[in-house]
């Protein structure tokens, strides 16, 4: 959940540096997130891509990849570490 991960950013770098939230919804994750960039005139991107089996990828397309090639900013790509359902059937390809 976004407002989870805002909670957790904002705990963890407490008053050394501004944090800004926004959540933002669209049908393509990816070109959301381009436009939330451009909005913030941010200078990366940092993500952490959602898990899931193969045939979750697929369905849903693979957010991370265009990330990483489909803009002119730096993007970082943190690993997912949580537990629990959505790691369960997760493939290394």
């Amino acid at each position: 959940d976004a407002a989870e991960m805002f909670e957790v950013a904002i705990d963890h770098f407490g008053d050394d540096a501004a944090v800004e939230t926004e959540i933002a919804y669209g049908t393509d994750v990816a070109e959301a997130i381009f436009d939330a960039a451009d909005d913030y005139g941010a200078t990366a991107i940092v993500v952490t891509p959602r898990g899931g089996s193969r045939w979750i990828r697929l369905l849903t397309g693979d957010v991370a990849l265009s990330l990483v090639t489909e803009t002119d900013r730096p993007v970082v790509v943190l690993p997912d570490t949580g537990t629990g359902e959505r790691d369960r059937g997760s493939e290394t390809t």
